[in-house]
Formats: C-alpha cells, structure tokens, sequence
C-alpha cells in the first residue's frame, strides 16, 4: 500500500510541475501575442483518455 501512495505522491508532483509550466508558457503567450491567445480550449477539445487506475486494486 505504502508503494502505491508514493507512486500517486510522485504523479500529482509531476502533474503539478507541468502545470506550472503550462501557466508559464500561457503568461509568455498572452504578453507577444495578446489575451486571446492562451485562452482555454474549447471544452470537447479538452477531453482526456481514462487513467488506468488498475494497480490499486
């Protein structure tokens, strides 16, 4: 159990440094290109595949 709580515990550090940097490249991209041009994807544009979550079982 205690394996599997350090796996999630390095992936959500993972996740979070990359969404660190994708705020970084949207703040570089709004200052040379304007405001519109890091705004959101459209929402079904957003969709992600499904987690296989299975090891923890």
């Amino acid at each position: 159990m205690e394996y599997r709580l350090a796996y999630i515990a390095v992936l959500t550090a993972q996740m979070e440094e990359h969404m660190r940097q994708a705020w970084i490249l949207c703040q570089l991209l709004q200052q040379e290109l304007g405001p519109q041009a890091a705004r959101p994807a459209a929402e079904e544009e957003m969709e992600l595949p499904p987690i296989d979550l299975s090891f923890l079982d």
